[in-house]
Protein backbone atom coordinates (compact mmCIF):
# COMPACT_ATOMS: atom_id res chain seq x y z
CA UNK A 1 0.00 0.00 0.00
CA UNK A 2 3.65 2.32 0.92
CA UNK A 3 3.87 1.72 -2.53
CA UNK A 4 0.61 2.46 -4.66
CA UNK A 5 0.71 5.74 -1.85
CA UNK A 6 3.78 6.69 -3.11
CA UNK A 7 3.27 6.22 -7.08
CA UNK A 8 0.37 8.05 -6.35
CA UNK A 9 1.75 11.29 -5.03
CA UNK A 10 4.23 11.12 -7.65
CA UNK A 11 0.83 11.92 -10.25
CA UNK A 12 -0.38 15.33 -10.73
CA UNK A 13 -3.39 14.32 -8.84
CA UNK A 14 -1.94 12.93 -6.32
CA UNK A 15 0.24 16.06 -5.76
CA UNK A 16 -2.89 18.10 -5.53
CA UNK A 17 -4.85 15.95 -3.46
CA UNK A 18 -1.69 16.32 -0.46
CA UNK A 19 -1.81 19.94 -1.06
CA UNK A 20 -4.88 20.02 -0.36
CA UNK A 21 -4.58 18.39 2.59
CA UNK A 22 -2.02 20.33 3.75
CA UNK A 23 -4.29 23.50 3.20
CA UNK A 24 -6.69 22.19 5.20
CA UNK A 25 -4.36 21.29 8.06
CA UNK A 26 -3.33 25.37 7.95
CA UNK A 27 -6.59 26.46 8.00
CA UNK A 28 -7.59 24.06 10.81
CA UNK A 29 -4.04 24.96 12.88
CA UNK A 30 -4.99 28.97 12.03
CA UNK A 31 -8.39 28.82 13.24
CA UNK A 32 -7.69 26.89 16.46
CA UNK A 33 -4.87 29.25 17.62
CA UNK A 34 -6.14 32.49 16.51
CA UNK A 35 -9.89 32.18 17.15
CA UNK A 36 -9.60 35.00 19.34
CA UNK A 37 -8.14 37.30 16.43
CA UNK A 38 -10.55 36.29 14.33
CA UNK A 39 -13.43 37.28 16.00
CA UNK A 40 -11.94 41.08 16.65
CA UNK A 41 -11.69 41.11 12.90
CA UNK A 42 -15.08 39.58 11.90
CA UNK A 43 -16.89 41.09 14.84
CA UNK A 44 -20.73 39.87 15.46
CA UNK A 45 -23.81 41.79 15.30
CA UNK A 46 -23.49 43.37 18.92
CA UNK A 47 -20.11 44.11 18.52
CA UNK A 48 -21.03 45.99 15.06
CA UNK A 49 -23.94 47.75 16.89
CA UNK A 50 -21.32 48.92 19.87
CA UNK A 51 -18.72 50.16 17.49
CA UNK A 52 -21.24 52.34 14.81
CA UNK A 53 -22.29 53.84 18.38
CA UNK A 54 -18.93 54.55 19.09
CA UNK A 55 -18.18 56.33 15.97
CA UNK A 56 -21.99 58.34 16.26
CA UNK A 57 -20.60 59.49 19.66
CA UNK A 58 -17.42 60.23 18.52
CA UNK A 59 -18.54 62.40 15.63
CA UNK A 60 -20.88 64.45 17.67
CA UNK A 61 -17.71 64.68 20.35
CA UNK A 62 -15.71 65.95 17.11
CA UNK A 63 -18.58 68.63 16.26
CA UNK A 64 -18.82 69.47 19.34
CA UNK A 65 -15.12 70.22 19.42
CA UNK A 66 -15.08 71.92 15.79
CA UNK A 67 -17.76 74.58 17.09
CA UNK A 68 -15.39 75.25 20.47
CA UNK A 69 -12.25 76.19 18.54
CA UNK A 70 -14.83 78.15 15.85
CA UNK A 71 -16.16 80.22 18.54
CA UNK A 72 -12.60 80.53 20.20
CA UNK A 73 -10.88 82.16 16.82
CA UNK A 74 -14.05 84.09 16.45
CA UNK A 75 -14.06 85.81 19.74
CA UNK A 76 -10.11 86.01 18.95
CA UNK A 77 -10.80 87.65 16.08
CA UNK A 78 -12.99 90.38 17.38
CA UNK A 79 -10.38 91.42 19.99
CA UNK A 80 -7.88 91.75 17.28
CA UNK A 81 -10.63 94.15 15.47
CA UNK A 82 -11.17 95.83 18.65
CA UNK A 83 -7.41 97.25 18.79
CA UNK A 84 -8.06 99.69 16.03
CA UNK A 85 -10.34 102.05 18.08
CA UNK A 86 -9.26 101.07 21.47
CA UNK A 87 -7.30 103.80 23.93
CA UNK A 88 -3.79 102.85 22.91
CA UNK A 89 -1.41 104.38 25.72
CA UNK A 90 1.58 104.68 23.14
CA UNK A 91 -0.45 106.94 20.82
CA UNK A 92 -2.97 108.25 22.91
CA UNK A 93 -1.54 108.84 26.22
CA UNK A 94 -2.30 107.67 29.79
CA UNK A 95 -6.05 107.49 30.19
CA UNK A 96 -5.69 107.80 34.13
CA UNK A 97 -4.43 111.43 33.26
CA UNK A 98 -6.06 112.36 29.63
CA UNK A 99 -9.63 110.52 30.18
CA UNK A 100 -10.57 113.05 32.90
CA UNK A 101 -9.01 115.62 30.78
CA UNK A 102 -11.26 114.94 27.78
CA UNK A 103 -14.45 115.23 29.89
CA UNK A 104 -13.10 118.58 32.02
CA UNK A 105 -12.60 119.95 28.46
CA UNK A 106 -16.18 118.82 26.81
CA UNK A 107 -17.98 120.26 29.60
CA UNK A 108 -16.13 123.57 29.60
CA UNK A 109 -16.80 123.89 25.18
CA UNK A 110 -20.25 124.26 26.91
CA UNK A 111 -20.09 126.22 29.90
CA UNK A 112 -21.09 122.67 31.87
CA UNK A 113 -19.83 122.63 35.97
CA UNK A 114 -19.72 119.58 36.93
CA UNK A 115 -20.87 118.21 40.69
CA UNK A 116 -18.59 115.87 40.52
CA UNK A 117 -15.79 113.70 38.73
CA UNK A 118 -13.93 110.71 40.31
CA UNK A 119 -10.90 109.45 39.50
CA UNK A 120 -10.46 106.95 36.68
CA UNK A 121 -9.99 103.77 37.54
CA UNK A 122 -8.56 101.03 35.66
CA UNK A 123 -10.65 97.38 35.63
CA UNK A 124 -7.89 94.42 33.87
CA UNK A 125 -10.20 92.53 31.35
CA UNK A 126 -7.22 90.02 30.21
CA UNK A 127 -3.41 90.17 29.35
CA UNK A 128 -3.93 93.30 26.62
CA UNK A 129 -7.15 94.25 27.65
CA UNK A 130 -8.89 96.53 30.48
CA UNK A 131 -11.26 99.35 31.04
CA UNK A 132 -10.43 102.83 31.86
CA UNK A 133 -14.03 104.83 33.71
CA UNK A 134 -14.90 106.97 35.78
CA UNK A 135 -18.05 108.86 37.31
CA UNK A 136 -19.56 111.95 37.18
CA UNK A 137 -22.84 113.78 38.25
CA UNK A 138 -23.86 117.08 37.02
CA UNK A 139 -27.34 119.17 37.43
CA UNK A 140 -28.26 120.93 33.29
CA UNK A 141 -30.99 121.52 31.25
CA UNK A 142 -31.97 118.72 28.66
CA UNK A 143 -30.79 120.68 25.74
CA UNK A 144 -27.37 121.17 27.09
CA UNK A 145 -27.50 117.43 28.41
CA UNK A 146 -27.79 116.58 24.70
CA UNK A 147 -25.23 118.97 23.66
CA UNK A 148 -22.70 117.35 26.44
CA UNK A 149 -23.53 113.90 25.02
CA UNK A 150 -23.31 114.77 21.93
CA UNK A 151 -19.74 116.47 22.20
CA UNK A 152 -18.20 113.21 24.26
CA UNK A 153 -19.21 111.20 21.54
CA UNK A 154 -17.50 112.63 19.23
CA UNK A 155 -14.23 112.11 21.27
CA UNK A 156 -11.27 109.89 19.74
CA UNK A 157 -10.82 106.87 20.82
CA UNK A 158 -14.65 106.26 21.66
CA UNK A 159 -15.86 106.57 25.05
CA UNK A 160 -18.64 104.99 25.99
CA UNK A 161 -21.70 105.76 28.58
CA UNK A 162 -21.98 102.26 30.44
CA UNK A 163 -24.07 103.94 33.01
CA UNK A 164 -26.67 107.24 32.46
CA UNK A 165 -28.86 107.96 35.29
CA UNK A 166 -31.59 111.34 34.44
CA UNK A 167 -33.78 111.99 36.75
CA UNK A 168 -36.16 115.42 37.35
CA UNK A 169 -35.47 117.08 40.70
CA UNK A 170 -39.09 117.46 42.99
CA UNK A 171 -40.35 120.82 41.69
CA UNK A 172 -42.25 122.99 44.58
CA UNK A 173 -44.69 125.30 43.37
CA UNK A 174 -44.06 129.33 44.14
CA UNK A 175 -47.58 130.79 44.63
CA UNK A 176 -47.25 134.36 42.51
CA UNK A 177 -51.25 135.35 42.83
CA UNK A 178 -54.18 133.59 44.32
CA UNK A 179 -54.76 132.16 40.31
CA UNK A 180 -51.82 131.14 38.74
CA UNK A 181 -48.47 129.40 40.10
CA UNK A 182 -44.94 129.71 38.71
CA UNK A 183 -41.77 127.82 39.10
CA UNK A 184 -38.26 128.80 39.67
CA UNK A 185 -35.60 129.56 36.58
CA UNK A 186 -33.65 126.40 37.87
CA UNK A 187 -37.00 124.03 37.44
CA UNK A 188 -35.73 122.26 33.76
CA UNK A 189 -32.70 121.42 35.06
CA UNK A 190 -31.91 117.58 35.43
CA UNK A 191 -29.92 115.71 37.54
CA UNK A 192 -27.23 113.45 35.37
CA UNK A 193 -25.12 110.65 36.77
CA UNK A 194 -23.40 108.37 34.57
CA UNK A 195 -20.09 106.21 34.23
CA UNK A 196 -18.32 106.73 31.48
CA UNK A 197 -15.39 104.02 29.99
CA UNK A 198 -13.28 103.84 27.42
CA UNK A 199 -11.26 99.95 26.11
CA UNK A 200 -7.75 100.45 26.62
CA UNK A 201 -5.22 97.84 24.68
CA UNK A 202 -1.72 98.02 26.30
CA UNK A 203 -0.42 94.08 26.21
CA UNK A 204 1.96 93.71 29.36
CA UNK A 205 4.66 92.08 26.99
CA UNK A 206 4.89 95.59 24.63
CA UNK A 207 4.80 93.77 21.91
CA UNK A 208 2.73 95.86 20.00
CA UNK A 209 5.29 98.40 20.43
CA UNK A 210 7.86 96.23 19.43
CA UNK A 211 5.95 95.00 16.15
CA UNK A 212 5.30 98.81 15.20
CA UNK A 213 9.18 99.73 15.33
CA UNK A 214 9.84 96.92 13.22
CA UNK A 215 7.19 97.41 10.67
CA UNK A 216 7.66 101.09 10.69
CA UNK A 217 3.98 102.13 11.30
CA UNK A 218 1.72 101.26 13.83
CA UNK A 219 -0.21 97.38 13.93
CA UNK A 220 -3.86 97.63 13.59
CA UNK A 221 -5.82 97.60 16.56
CA UNK A 222 -10.63 96.34 16.77
CA UNK A 223 -13.62 98.35 17.09
CA UNK A 224 -14.92 99.21 20.11
CA UNK A 225 -18.77 97.64 20.38
CA UNK A 226 -19.25 98.23 23.60
CA UNK A 227 -23.12 100.03 23.38
CA UNK A 228 -24.26 103.12 25.11
CA UNK A 229 -25.46 102.20 28.73
CA UNK A 230 -29.06 102.45 29.30
CA UNK A 231 -31.22 105.14 30.21
CA UNK A 232 -33.43 105.91 32.86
Amino acid sequence: MNTKFKDFIKTPKGKLTVALAAMLLSWVFLLFNFSDSLGLTLPGEQKKTKLKQDIRKKKAELQTLEEKIAKIQLTRKRWQEMKKSAWNPVNDGDPELLLRQKIENAAKKHEIKLNNIGTVRINKINQEFSFAEMDISVNLPLDTLIKFISEIQQLKPAIAWRRLSITQPFRRPMPNNRRRTVFSNTDNALTVSANLRVLVFQPENGTEKQEKDNAGTPALPKKNNIQQGGQK
